[in-house]
Order: structure tokens, then C-alpha cells, then sequence
């Protein structure tokens, strides 16, 4: 945890071992990992193309809409990214995948 509050990925407040990771906080998460924190933060210019995206909270919709443009992550068969589910192990590994072979 020490390395990740160094590199500012995480926040001593974000801090929390018995949270469950949703859709929208692995991808923040690996964003600010990334260095795409400051450009999702901005505000106004950013939309999605799934079904669902006024269910996404208004504070992360650029970390999801960029997520979305980075080809990080897609829409389930409904097209809807379902930003409150939980992620699986599975999930976040695709999304680091998916990430890193762009």
C-alpha cells in the first residue's frame, strides 16, 4: 500500500481491505495507475455508448468513458457496463489486458 500512496493511485482514505471492488473502481484504479487520473477528472467532455450510462456515477463518468474509448472495457450483451456490480479476478485481468495491448 505504501508504493501505491507514493505513486498516488491510491489514497490513504480509499484504504479499505474488506470492499469489494465494483466495475467503476477497478477501472478508476487502474486509470490513476496508469496516469490517466488528471484527463478522466475533467468534467463535460465525455460520453459512453452504453445503455446504462446514466446509472454511472458523475464523478467517475470520464475515468468509464475513457476506459470505454481505450477499448479497456465493453458493455455486457445488453450493452450496459453496470458500474456498481462487483468485479471478478477474471474481469480486472481483462481489463489490464486490454489496457496494456493497446
Amino acid at each position: 500500500y505504501e508504493y501505491a500512496y507514493r505513486l498516488g493511485i491510491l489514497a490513504k482514505g480509499e484504504r479499505n481491505d474488506k470492499a469489494v471492488l465494483t466495475r467503476t473502481a477497478a477501472v478508476k484504479l487502474i486509470l490513476n495507475a496508469v496516469g490517466y487520473g488528471p484527463v478522466a477528472q475533467l468534467q463535460g467532455i465525455y460520453r459512453t455508448k452504453f445503455v446504462d450510462d446514466s446509472s454511472i456515477p458523475a464523478e467517475n463518468y470520464g475515468y468509464v468513458a475513457l476506459a470505454q474509448g481505450l477499448g479497456m472495457v465493453t458493455g455486457n450483451a445488453s450493452n450496459r457496463f453496470l458500474p456498481n456490480v462487483n468485479t471478478t479476478r477474471a474481469q480486472a485481468a481483462v481489463m489490464l489486458y486490454n489496457l496494456m495491448a493497446r
